[in-house]
């Protein structure tokens, strides 16, 4: 969502190919296609790890992807507003905690009544995860890259984070007492 109005392309698309998310998604498929070319050992074992001949920056990694989250979401609450309601606020938590949800596990419902799936608890509880979570936070950073209403997403991290406690305990509640968890 932006208020400037207007919509070029091609300014999308640069914009896109600079985002540092963008270029850290690339980046990660490009070392997933370099690892499956990578030497082997006669017991199917890669010659070389990270986590096996870098123990010690694999430690660091681990530390900073366990860390990421939690401190963008410490970073938001601290821009928290109550005075920041909008309805474009209102309707994107109402989009991605409630719509979202009924659309997806009708789809899945109407997948399942055809035979296209066996639904199972594990099935169903990855579902919940999938629906019921709350806007990723690195949705502010792209938007703030993008150059759309970063604070508005922002706002919509926060407002989902805080109701997917409700909403989550609604699903799982309803799903365990219809024999599917």
């Amino acid at each position: 969502y932006s208020d400037s109005g207007t919509f070029n392309i091609k300014k999308v698309l640069k914009n896109l190919i600079k985002n540092p998310l963008i270029q850290g998604l690339a980046a990660g498929v490009i070392a997933l296609l370099v690892r499956h070319n990578m030497p082997m050992n006669a017991d199917h074992t890669y010659i070389f790890t990270i986590s096996g001949n870098l123990p010690w920056l694999y430690t660091v990694l681990e530390y900073l992807g366990s860390a990421a989250t939690p401190l963008c979401l410490l970073a938001l609450g601290g821009t928290f507003e109550l005075s920041g309601l909008r309805k474009e606020l209102t309707a994107a938590v109402l989009m991605r905690l409630v719509i979202a949800p009924l659309v997806g596990f009708g789809l899945f419902y109407l997948a399942v009544r055809r035979g296209m799936f066996d639904l199972t608890p594990a099935m169903t509880a990855a579902l919940i995860a999938l629906y019921g979570s709350p806007i990723a936070v690195s949705s502010n950073v792209m938007a703030q890259e993008m150059g759309a209403d970063d604070v508005l997403a922002g706002q919509i991290v926060v407002w989902t984070s805080l109701f997917c406690m409700v909403t989550l305990f609604i699903m799982i509640v309803l799903f365990r007492s219809a024999g599917l968890l």
